[in-house]
């Protein structure tokens, strides 16, 4: 069985769940840091931990970090306004 790697761990499991349809099939959802949420909303880090703290930004914590899906945050950012806004009117 092959191994999966995700920042760099390797796992057989995340094979089994990548490919299993009852655990999602053949798409496994991409999972973020802080920083590569950071990066991608062009912002710096504190500020993301900031606005996941406010509940701006959905996060999970998952052990000593937080974690973001990405299609979350695609949907948040989104210029039809699917999502509710980052940051309230008026400032941070």
């Amino acid at each position: 069985m092959p191994n999966v790697s995700i920042d760099g761990v390797n796992s057989p499991l995340l094979h089994i769940a990548q490919t299993t349809p009852e655990l999602g099939g053949d798409f496994m959802e991409e999972i973020l840091t802080a920083a590569q949420v950071a990066e991608l909303l062009q912002m710096h880090p504190r500020t993301v931990y900031k606005l996941v703290k406010q509940g701006s930004i959905p996060g999970r914590k998952c052990g000593g970090g937080w974690r973001f899906r990405r299609s979350e945050i695609m949907v948040m950012v989104s210029p039809r306004g699917e999502g509710k806004p980052m940051i309230e009117e008026g400032g941070e």
